[in-house]
């Protein structure tokens, strides 16, 4: 999908120091990327107004979500749209 691509790039966790999380948007769709680099387990929150939709890839299963987080276990990377 070019949205992965050419969207729009929105960093969301700029002070998680273990996990990259992202999303990009081209205005009718969007996705948020989560990146877990780190050795231990780490979470980050949904961004506001959207909720977790369909995951489109994901390194481990499940994923889990937490009210309005998302944690990621050790290394685990998911790409998921939001609705």
């Amino acid at each position: 999908k070019a949205v992965l691509v050419y969207g729009k790039y929105q960093l969301q966790d700029a002070a998680n120091a273990n996990l990259y999380a992202y999303t990009r948007s081209d205005g009718k769709n969007t996705f948020l990327v989560l990146l877990n680099f780190g050795k231990e387990a780490g979470s980050t929150a949904i961004p506001k107004g959207f909720k977790p939709g369909e995951e489109l890839i994901n390194n481990l299963q499940p994923l889990q979500i937490q009210g309005e987080n998302i944690i990621l276990q050790p290394y685990q990377s998911s790409v998921i749209k939001l609705k």
